[in-house]
């Protein structure tokens, strides 16, 4: 005798483990004509559950990699953001002479003249 799978299952791809253990531990072994079979077909299924299990492993490795691409792309995009700053604050240098002005630092005789933040 053959041990066949509920329709549930034969219609579902993605099978989970507990499904399978279940199938594993009803089957009960028959009379003696059928035991073999059925050994066999208890190793198959076996052998599936760890197929399912490399198979999950795989799909969650691929959703880390996925992550870490959009790490990557997120990085990629604040360098991108960074780059179109350092463009603006040069384009804004160039095109305003009073805020280059500013950026430098004041003559000694005017930074002597101011009052000291001490008091």
């Amino acid at each position: 005798m053959v041990i066949h799978m509920p329709e549930a299952i034969n219609s579902n791809p993605s099978v989970s483990f507990y499904q399978l253990s279940q199938l594993l531990s009803s089957t009960s072994l028959l009379p003696h004509d059928t035991r073999p079979q059925l050994r066999v077909n208890r190793s198959l299924l076996l052998l599936l559950l760890q197929l399912l299990q490399l198979l999950q492993l795989l799909q969650l490795l691929q959703l880390l990699q996925l992550l870490q691409l959009l790490q990557l792309l997120q990085l990629l995009q604040l360098l991108q953001l960074l780059q179109l700053l350092q463009h603006l604050d040069v384009l804004l240098v160039n095109l305003l002479p009073e805020v280059n002005h500013s950026r430098r630092p004041l003559p000694p005789s005017k930074t002597q003249m101011l009052p000291s933040s001490s008091t």
